[in-house]
């Protein structure tokens, strides 16, 4: 389902199934328990892992930030072919 859904519309379950697939299935019940879905994870920032979702260790930390790197360039990217694409859409 997180290929083919975007990230900002995935349920807690789907960030669950994300943070499975790069190896941090750990996570799962600190972002399960403050309901943290898709939109939400797309706004985590180093701040919020430590304070909100209490992430103390420090390899968690960097792994979470570089995968949501590229999940937001992802994000950017799907945006941009999306809005080329309407772009030469005829009208």
């Amino acid at each position: 389902r997180i290929q083919r859904v975007p990230p900002a519309s995935w349920t807690s379950d789907d960030v669950g199934a994300w943070l499975s697939s790069i190896d941090l299935g750990v996570l799962k019940p600190k972002f399960k328990s403050n309901g943290v879905n898709g939109k939400v994870l797309l706004e985590l920032t180093r701040r919020s892992l430590e304070r909100d979702l209490l992430v103390d260790n420090e390899v968690h930390l960097s792994r979470v930030q570089q995968e949501l790197k590229v999940l937001n360039h992802r994000v950017a990217t799907a945006r941009r072919w999306g809005a080329d694409a309407r772009a030469r859409a005829p009208a």
